[in-house]
């Protein structure tokens, strides 16, 4: 405990090899931006030094850009260093490549994203649905700045359409509509006259209500925002996003834009933030124009293929019967591996060339494969599906969910 804590210069490497030529310096240079590292060798592992799978898909994206050339995660993951993805690229076919996103003629109106659609179906069915309500917080410390905050909260939904988009349906078709002209969704409450223990419970109470308020997806602003005073010098930002505009990664760029907004206001700047290239519209737009043809018929072929007789349920020893509809209570449990079996599970993964969510999935597998006695393990696990370096900077519905399917017949070995 009394060490000093280790930076980036302390890390145990290799001797370093400098890259060779302009491919291997090109891709030092996206690996230093990708894990914020000083400099990389080009025997230096991409996962020894921090990188995860989030991490390796934006590589993935920005070597799109520079060498417009398609490169898988299973590429990466198979020549993690300099050397070996130098190689590798030399030898990629660039048939494949990704197109640009363009801005997009919204004349005719913008189609919904696939991802939307779904969210769009299951909204209508149930007649709204607050599961796909994004609520999240933050405090804001010091003396507020009213009138920055208003700003750098309008300047947020100016830069980001989806969050100004509401659905209409037109012939049988629902398009996104984006609205130029909207008022603040902001409230201000004053709890300061309260105390402590009130404010908190008061603070825990609008909270809730906030989380379990609908959204109108064909009126409402996809975002809403409450101020709440606790004293002079402190405030409660509680904020709410449907789904169908947002996901996870989204959430930190709203808390990172707003934040760097609010301070440059606050200071009598303007808006430091640089301009978006596309909107998430257009990102509909070009999906919807990518997935054809023979590339949208592959990715149908191989995932009804991959879910063919796909088990209903998985027989666990419940200790309540399951219910007929689903409800959406649950409880997230969290325990700390660390010590010698952090360290081994650590050692396992370079070990087997996996990623610790990976050596992870499959430990679940395991235990679920055990308690209900089944040799089909299906899970769902999200993915970020921010497949295009385009947009890497939009607040917008990316996520999905990946059915992971593990094969547990014939009792395999852990590594197998």
């Amino acid at each position: 405990k009394s060490l000093p804590v280790p930076g980036d210069g302390d890390l145990q490497r290799g001797e370093y090899v400098a890259p060779r030529n302009e491919v291997e310096e090109q891709l030092c240079r996206i690996w230093q931006e990708v894990l914020k590292v000083d400099r990389v060798g080009i025997h230096d592992n991409f996962f020894d030094l921090g990188g995860h799978s989030l991490l390796a898909t934006r590589l993935v994206g920005l070597v799109r850009a520079h060498f417009e050339t398609e490169l898988s995660l299973r590429e990466l993951f198979e020549s993690p260093t300099i050397l070996g993805l130098s190689e590798c690229l030399s030898q990629i076919s660039k048939n494949a490549l990704l197109p640009s996103i363009p801005v997009a003629d919204r004349s005719e109106g913008l189609p919904l994203s696939y991802a939307q659609q779904r969210l769009w179906f299951i909204d209508q069915l149930e007649g709204g649905s607050v599961q796909y309500n994004i609520p999240g917080s933050f405090i804001l410390e010091g003396r507020l700045k009213r009138r920055a905050f208003k700003r750098a909260l309008k300047a947020l939904i100016e830069r980001h359409e989806v969050l100004r988009t509401t659905f209409i349906e037109r012939d049988g078709v629902t398009y996104q509509e984006v609205l130029e002209d909207f008022d603040l969704p902001f409230v201000a409450v004053d709890l300061s006259g309260l105390s402590q223990s009130d404010r908190r419970d008061e603070v825990e109470r609008l909270a809730r209500a906030d989380a379990s308020s609908l959204f109108d997806l064909s009126a409402d602003l996809m975002l809403r925002v409450h101020l709440l005073k606790l004293s002079s010098v402190e405030h409660v930002v509680l904020f709410n996003m449907h789904h169908i505009a947002s996901d996870g990664w989204s959430m930190s760029i709203l808390v990172s834009e707003f934040g760097a907004l609010y301070d440059a206001y606050g200071q009598g700047e303007e808006n430091p933030l640089p301009g978006l290239e596309v909107q998430y519209g257009d990102y509909a737009v070009w999906q919807r124009g990518w997935l054809q043809g023979d590339i949208l018929e592959g990715q149908l072929s191989y995932w009804r293929d991959r879910l063919s007789d796909l088990p209903v349920v998985h027989s666990l020893p419940l200790d309540k019967p399951r219910p007929v509809h689903q409800r959406f209570d649950g409880r997230v449990h969290h325990q700390n591996i660390e010590g010698v079996l952090g360290e081994q599970v650590q050692r396992f993964c370079r070990s087997s060339d996996v990623t610790l969510f990976m050596f992870l999935q499959t430990v679940f597998s395991v235990l679920l494969g055990r308690y209900s006695g089944s040799d089909d393990i299906v899970i769902g696990s999200p993915i970020a599906g921010r497949v295009h370096q385009d947009v890497e900077g939009l607040i917008g519905f990316f996520v999905n969910t990946l059915v992971l399917r593990s094969d547990l017949s014939g009792n395999p070995s852990f590594s197998d």
